[in-house]
């Protein structure tokens, strides 16, 4: 007699590498205080009788425990190619699964991966019934889910599991309820290693490892996880990579069945092709209803009802991914009731998923013509052999009335159901406790931060923005939050004088926990079990010391809470009023959740002079908060992934959260289409920001959704994330970027002014390419100038950096102009490199039919020693040199600019350029260019622009360009050097010691208390420690390195100052 996870356990040894045992049992320091489960039991037999799998290798077993972050040491078995199996014990899953959610969305993304979790789902005490609640929040990672009943089909999907991972390539979720009663009695036949040898071959285990070394990003996935759809949404499903797995899917099924005997499907259909009515099930008790259902003596009993019913079962064994067009294959055409059956107990929705899956499916149009029918949901609860007929008998009679109940429970009650089984005979029975369309949110809080929770504005109902009492008003609530975090924290403080104080004698266990809770105390699972050994050592001894009986009575503060804050979208008209900017101000480790109600469909009735303000954005640029938008009628699972990390970053975080209704009657059903309406249109984007991950150099905004709206796009632009996202994710590329319509329209404008510049150069003469290597911008300005100077003179003039110019196209060039600046020792600067590596090294590029000119800019005294001077203007001579072999025709010797001389390289170049132009024949053109003034510079910046993004990302030097310091003038930010350190400097052929003074504006003069201790923080942690007080009405910081400059402007912005306007030609007041 064997429970399911043990046979699961058993088949999963038999065909992996390496099999994690994941025990949610806390080991203690005797071997027999600790409960190992069956399959670790199991596993370790096999391990210590040394068998060995089917391919007659030595399976590797590992037992970890839940809070060990266990799915973290997936990662590096995946990437040395094993083949990897997870099983989660009976009544582990709730402790195990959601934390796992960030690793299973990385592994089922990111890379080519074969795992198969063999999850035994947690039994509900009441009824001893398995509550899929867990697994199906995993539905949207990206993974397969595959659901068995019963030992013998938990052996073979478990085979069948493993071949679908490998063959695919794509993790796969095994769950199964470990019903004893109705599997422990089983006879498992197991099909012996040949039989599964042709079912995972040797060629499909090195097919799947060669993939894995030869990608880097993963394929394309086949669930409907990315951009987060709502199931049943896919236009064009027929040719959809989700049906490739199914095909994938029924090919195993196939071969498992030639050489078993056995047969499963993905979606089985049982009953009648004509049938009327529709049981579909996913649950244990789906294998207890069919075996009711083909009972003879059974069916004669209900006779009767069947006249009236013909009822087909569809058993759901895959369930992700869902495929419509697969669902109605195998379904009758005339389906006009159906009634879905789930084993989900702890709803955190008021509909249940696979429900929402089905009611979906009915809706589109391209696979169900007929007419849209009934559609109810129903719970699985306990069967027992006395009630099952009966209990069966009112599910056929509750579908066969006019006007089926839509929620219900067959079986016996359970917790948490919205309606029940009355009795031994059957009969449906309504509830009125239906839950406010407000509290899956509160639901999903509960169930991730059990026993730790605390809604600092919570009030006697959960539901947000109806009540007006002082309990429920945001600055309530942060002052409680507050006051709880200033108690704690002079908890800690007790703790620490404690633990240091030496006339208090303590129990060495004691001193041990108190020790090592205070550097965990900001850990919520370590503070919580730390604070727990130090309450039972304190419990024996806090009579003796007043300090310690302090300690001991307020012994709940030792665990960590997450503190939160539930608001509604009143909040978001006013940020500054409403308690949102002062919690971003603050900088605590406070939580908000801000649920914003309005429909998509209402959102141009709302007055424009009354606007909502954009609270993500807001909090975006305050820079120091973690900030996600979710809704949890698209994607369950990316809203608790972002409760996760909310609470986990350090600091204040903000969850924007959509449920959009009219009015508190709205059906479920209409938020949900209000939900994807919203999220397809743009209107409300998924997307999870969290800067802790710029501190480990990582991009920390996430898009999880395909469509964003044009204020965040902005936003990322100028931030430079959306770029960074899709480069690091290309496939999102054309749904981030542009349209297809904006792709042609962008590309005929590209072809238009191509033809129009070649028109323009049969006009005005051969054209002249000018191409410069630049570091500080000084070559790219002397660059410029030569275009500007060849316009003036009727010459059409291109100029560009050398890398952004195609090499292969410089033959077709017939007058080309260099100028070229000296980096390092005497190194091509960074915009010139690829360029000159090219030349350098080819032969097979003739210069013979172009002319050119190289001008060099360098200084001649900038390296001390003698044997140095070869770095002088080192890239312009080779350059120079290089074109002159390559049978390239100069124009003119070459120009060396000197910042020696007089006029630095100026003095060079004032010579060398009219020789340039009378080389070209156009030396005798009397026209007077207009020099570019300030204003010519910040009408062509892009709105203060320029290249300053650039620069900022250019580690190479710690200085901005000569063009961009003029712009940053205009942002309060002036480019300096230390003059004491010039010399020194030069002698050790470094560059000058750049830094910024950064000028702070302080409106009418006027700087409040906070202001002032904010600036001098700032001073001190960005800048070189002063601070200045200006006659302009500014603060002044000095020594800000170039690297710090993001970072300070942020710190400025957040005590509600800023620099813009502070320098540069702008009118105001002066303080005498």
């Amino acid at each position: 007699m064997k429970l399911a996870e043990t046979v699961a356990a058993s088949a999963a040894y038999a065909v992996s590498n390496v099999v994690y045992v994941i025990e949610s049992n806390s080991p203690k320091s005797s071997a027999l205080n600790h409960s190992s489960s069956a399959a670790t039991n199991e596993l370790k037999k096999y391990r210590e009788q040394g068998v060995k799998n089917i391919f007659d290798e030595n399976t590797e077993v590992k037992i970890l425990h839940k809070d060990a972050d266990p799915f973290s040491n997936l990662h590096t078995s995946i990437d040395n190619g094993s083949l990897v199996s997870v099983v989660i014990p009976l009544n582990s899953s709730k402790d195990i699964l959601i934390p796992a959610i960030p690793h299973l969305y990385k592994i089922s993304n990111n890379r080519c991966a074969s795992v198969v979790i063999h999850v035994a789902v947690d039994r509900n005490p009441s009824n001893n019934i398995g509550d899929y609640t867990d697994v199906m929040a995993l539905r949207q990672t990206g993974c397969a889910l595959l659901h068995s009943t019963g030992t013998q089909e938990t052996t073979d999907l478990t085979f069948i599991a493993h071949a679908l991972s490998v063959k695919v390539g794509i993790p796969v979720i095994h769950f199964f309820d470990a019903d004893s009663r109705d599997s422990s009695s089983e006879r498992i036949d197991n099909p012996g290693n040949n039989k599964i040898k042709k079912l995972i071959t040797e060629s499909d285990v090195s097919k799947y490892r060669e993939q894995l070394k030869t990608t880097n990003n993963p394929k394309e996935r086949y669930l409907t996880t990315k951009g987060s759809k709502t199931n049943g949404d896919d236009s064009n499903e027929a040719v959809s990579p989700k049906n490739d797995f199914f095909e994938s899917a029924e090919e195993v099924f196939t071969l498992f069945k030639n050489e078993t005997g056995r047969s499963y499907k993905a979606l089985e259909y049982i009953g009648d092709v004509e049938s009327d009515s529709l049981i579909v099930t996913l649950g244990s008790g789906s294998a207890h209803l069919q075996r009711v259902i083909e009972r003879e003596e059974y069916l004669q009993k209900v006779v009767a009802l069947q006249e009236r019913l013909k009822v087909g079962m569809l058993k759901v064994r895959l369930y992700r991914p869902w495929s419509e067009k697969y669902l109605f294959d195998i379904l009758p055409k005339k389906i006009k009731k159906v009634a879905v059956l789930e084993q989900v107990i702890a709803r955190t929705t008021k509909w249940t998923p696979l429900y929402l899956d089905v009611v979906a499916a009915f809706q589109n149009r391209t696979y169900w013509t007929s007419q849209v029918p009934v559609i109810v949901s129903g719970q699985y609860g306990a069967f027992d052999n006395e009630s099952i007929d009966a209990d069966v008998t009112a599910l056929f009679e509750n579908l066969s009335a006019n006007e089926p109940r839509r929620n219900f429970v067959i079986g016996k009650e359970m917790p948490s159901s919205g309606q029940k089984v009355n009795g031994i005979n059957g009969k449906l029975v309504s509830t009125d406790n239906i839950p406010t369309l407000e509290k899956p949110y509160f639901n999903m809080l509960g169930e991730v931060f059990s026993g730790r929770l605390f809604i600092a504005n919570a009030i006697s109902k959960p539901n947000v923005g109806h009540k007006e009492t002082i309990e429920s008003t945001p600055e309530f609530g942060f002052g409680v939050l507050l006051a709880k975090l200033q108690k704690r924290d002079k908890f800690s403080e007790t703790v620490a004088r404690v633990v240091k104080d030496t006339s208090i004698t303590l129990p060495d266990p004691l001193l041990k926990a108190l020790s090592q809770w205070l550097l965990n105390k900001n850990d919520a699972k370590k503070s919580k079990e730390l604070g727990n050994t130090a309450i039972e050592h304190l419990g024996k001894v806090y009579k003796k010391n007043a300090s310690l009986t302090e300690i001991y009575n307020q012994r709940d503060l030792f665990s960590k809470p997450a503190n939160w804050l539930v608001g509604s979208d009143a909040w978001m008209y006013d940020i500054g009023g409403s308690g949102v900017h002062h919690v971003l101000s603050s900088g605590k480790d406070i939580n908000l959740l801000i649920i914003d109600t309005q429909p998509y469909t209402t959102r141009a009735a709302s007055d424009p002079e009354k606007r909502k303000k954009d609270i993500g954005l807001y909090a975006m640029n305050y820079g120091n908060a973690y900030v996600a938008s979710i809704a949890v009628y698209s994607s369950y699972t990316q809203a608790l992934h972002a409760l996760i990390e909310a609470e986990g970053y350090e600091g204040p975080s903000i969850v924007l959260a959509y449920l959009p209704y009219h009015n508190e009657d709205d059906t479920t059903i209409k938020v949900l289409k209000e939900t994807k309406l919203a999220i397809d249109t743009g209107y409300w984007p998924l997307y999870r920001w969290n800067p802790a991950l710029e501190k480990e150099a990582k991009e920390p905004f996430t898009l999880d959704s395909e469509q964003i709206k044009r204020e965040l796009q902005e936003f990322l632009d100028r931030e430079n994330h959306l770029t960074q996202l899709t480069n690091s994710r290309p496939e999102l590329s054309t749904t981030l970027t542009n349209s297809l319509e904006s792709e042609v329209k962008s590309r005929q404008k590209s072809l238009a002014a191509s033809a129009y510049e070649k028109l323009m150069n049969g006009l005005t003469g051969p054209s002249l390419l000018i191409l410069f290597g630049s570091d500080n911008g000084n070559a790219e300005g002397l660059a410029k100038r030569l275009q500007q100077g060849a316009k003036a003179r009727g010459v059409n003039a291109r100029c560009m950096a050398m890398d952004e110019y195609p090499i292969e196209d410089i033959t077709t060039e017939k007058n080309v102009v260099f100028v070229v600046c000296t980096a390092g020792q005497g190194e091509f600067p960074q915009n010139a490199r690829e360029f000159w590596k090219v030349i350098s090294t080819t032969t097979e590029i003739s210069f013979s039919d172009t002319q050119f000119a190289v001008f060099g800019l360098g200084d001649s005294k900038y390296w001390p020693r003698e044997e140095d001077v070869i770095y002088y203007n080192k890239p312009g001579k080779d350059l120079y040199n290089r074109l002159k072999l390559l049978g390239g025709n100069e124009l003119l010797d070459l120009g060396l600019g000197d910042d020696q001389d007089d006029d630095g390289y100026e003095t060079a170049f004032q010579a060398w350029e009219p020789e340039l132009w009378k080389a070209l024949g156009v030396e005798l053109i009397g026209t007077v260019e207009r020099k570019k003034t300030d204003d010519d510079m910040k009408t062509e910046s892009n709105y203060l622009r320029g290249t300053i993004m650039e620069g900022l990302e250019d580690t190479s030097t710690g200085a901005l360009c000569e063009r961009d310091t003029k712009l940053t003038k205009f942002h309060g930010i002036y480019q300096q050097d230390d003059r004491d350190l010039r010399e020194e400097r030069k002698e050790q052929g470094l560059e000058k010691a750049y830094s910024f003074m950064v000028r702070v504006r302080v409106p009418a003069g006027v700087s409040t208390p906070q202001q002032w201790l904010e600036m001098d923080k700032i001073a001190d942690t960005h800048a070189n420690g002063s601070l200045k007080m200006t006659t302009r009405q500014a603060y002044q910081l000095h020594g800000v390195l170039k690297r710090n400059l993001k970072a300070t402007i942020k710190a400025i912005n957040r005590c509600l100052l800023d620099t813009l306007a502070a320098c540069g030609d702008v009118n105001r007041n002066v303080m005498c």
